[in-house]
């Protein structure tokens, strides 16, 4: 039974009570006393009761409302992760698209790379069959070449010797020319040479200066004999066959060592036609106009030689340098 349930029947009694009754007897009084004091004794526990029941309401409110405080604050926390959570689902939403995105994007390169692998393939095939098409296109070629370089070579083979042919018979005829050239230019210079009385006299000028100076020579070796007989006293003929021998040795060897180096600067600078033609032209030259030359022919046609061998050892030196 409820405390309320209870009070209520107190209240019932008492108003039972309360109505008009028959006189009652002492012991009725007293038994009602007595009722009415455990009653009062039962209204007063029932009143503390009452009391710390509602000490307990109250401290189940104020527990209750602390817990509606916590309860707030765990909503009002609640409702922030919702819109955190509303929030990081729409970053999610986002996420899931750009992923779905990339994921298209991923499978289109995979389709490109797909198509650019075959494309690839089909371009390393071309290539491949080009390649061999132009190995073979090579093959032929070279192998043309080659025939064409043995057809070049031997019709140039047959040229060079067509060539050389002609050449020896140009040669031929050419030195058949100049043969007839200078063998006409030369009869025909000794015979102008001959008719000219200053041509004579120089060549005959030339030839007793030779004699004079080999007749210098021959005194040079009697004197020097004689002194030499007169000094030691040995028979002048054996005198004079040793200063001949030694004057004669030393003249040899000066003309031989001369001409040999003359020999050797003509062979190296002069050793061609030019220097013939050279030498035949200051010869007609000199014979023509034999007559307005200032000096022994001789002599000029000598110095003039050496005048032009040392021209051409000038010039040969000079590109030889540069």
């Amino acid at each position: 039974m409820s405390l309320r349930t209870m009070h209520e029947n107190n209240k019932k009694n008492i108003i039972k009570l309360s109505e008009p009754t028959q006189s009652p007897s002492t012991e009725e009084l007293l038994s009602l006393i007595q009722e009415l004091s455990s009653k009062n004794q039962e209204l007063f526990l029932i009143n503390q009761k009452l009391s710390v029941a509602n000490s307990d309401l109250t401290e189940m409110i104020q527990e209750l409302r602390s817990d509606e405080q916590i309860l707030k604050s765990k909503v009002a926390q609640q409702a922030e992760l919702i819109e955190k959570l509303n929030g990081s689902d729409l970053e999610l939403k986002k996420a899931e698209e750009l992923q779905n995105r990339l994921k298209e994007k991923e499978k289109h390169l995979k389709n490109e790379a797909e198509r650019s692998r075959e494309e690839v393939l089909n371009a390393e095939k071309r290539a491949n069959t080009a390649i061999l098409q132009a190995n073979s296109e090579k093959e032929k070629a070279e192998k043309k070449k080659s025939e064409y370089d043995n057809l070049i070579a031997s019709e140039k083979k047959i040229i060079d010797r067509k060539a050389e042919e002609l050449n020896d018979q140009f040669h031929i005829k050419w030195k058949w020319v100049m043969f007839i050239l200078i063998a006409y230019s030369g009869f025909a210079t000794l015979f102008t040479g001959f008719k000219s009385e200053r041509v004579v006299s120089d060549c005959v000028s030339a030839f007793n200066d030779v004699i004079n100076m080999f007749t210098k020579v021959t005194d040079i070796i009697d004197g020097i004999s004689g002194q030499i007989t007169g000094a030691i006293g040995i028979p002048e003929s054996i005198a004079v066959i040793f200063v001949a021998i030694v004057v004669f040795g030393i003249i040899g060897t000066i003309m031989f060592f001369g001409g040999k180096f003359v020999v050797n600067v003509y062979q190296t600078y002069c050793y061609d036609e030019i220097s013939l033609l050279v030498a035949l032209v200051s010869v007609v030259v000199l014979i023509w106009f034999a007559e307005l030359m200032p000096l022994n022919i001789v002599l000029m046609l000598i110095l003039s030689h050496i005048g032009y061998i040392g021209v051409r050892w000038y010039i040969k030196s000079y590109k030889e340098n540069h």
